[in-house]
């Protein structure tokens, strides 16, 4: 998979653009805007967004538990 200039990507329910930008190493940023991709970087974006909606599960879980009714 290859990603393009202001694609748009879901996270924490609002879809932002991604910026490509060019350095050594390949590397992914949030900036609570924007999304910044170097390089050919798709499994560091996956990892980042894997790894990004794990630390938020367990404040879900918070949310879901008490209204859960089993």
């Amino acid at each position: 998979m290859h990603y393009h200039k202001d694609e748009e990507f879901l996270y924490l329910g609002n879809t932002y653009p991604l910026k490509l930008i060019h350095m050594q190493k390949p590397q992914i940023h949030f900036d609570g805007a924007y999304f910044y991709l170097s390089g050919d970087s798709e499994t560091h974006f996956h990892t980042w967004y894997k790894n990004s909606f794990r630390n938020i599960t367990p404040c879900l879980d918070l949310i879901i538990t008490p209204t859960c009714t089993s």
